[in-house]
């Protein structure tokens, strides 16, 4: 009677362990990608405006109240009749370290020239007005850009 043949199994459980540490390394640099140090940011909306004016020929301000994380991000300019409605679109960066306190930030775009004259008006419109006097001298006006939404 002839003996069975004998198969070797320690080159299969090589190959199974380095599976398993391949894996397992994957699995490692996948979770490290998906860290919150790529904070997603949060969802578009307005912001309440202060007050909106023009700075120069062709370039409008405006001047949110927030209170809360989210900051200026793009400018919708929509026309409603004879007014140009003027609305500053913010996003929370996600980045933490959000205060209740209420911020007040001013930001500027370029018009193109068949809107520049018309009547300004701000939506939606904060319980705290300035004037245009108070709108063009505030300091550290973002430029933002004009959104297609």
């Amino acid at each position: 009677m002839r003996k069975p043949r004998r198969i070797p199994l320690l080159p299969a459980a090589v190959a199974l362990g380095l599976a398993a540490l391949l894996a397992a390394a994957a699995g490692v640099l996948v979770l490290r990608d998906r860290s919150p140090a790529d904070p997603e940011p949060g969802p578009l909306g307005p912001l309440a405006i202060a007050g909106v004016a023009r700075e120069r020929p062709g370039v409008l301000r405006a001047v949110s109240v927030e209170g809360g994380c989210r900051i200026p991000v793009a400018i919708r300019l929509r026309r409603v009749g004879a007014v140009l409605e003027l609305e500053v679109l913010g996003r929370d960066p996600g980045t933490g370290g959000c205060t209740a306190e209420e911020n007040v930030r001013c930001s500027a775009v370029a018009v193109p020239e068949s809107l520049a004259a018309l009547p300004l008006r701000g939506v939606p419109a904060a319980s705290r007005r300035l004037s245009a006097e108070e709108v063009v001298v505030r300091p550290d006006c973002a430029e933002l850009p004009l959104s297609a939404a």
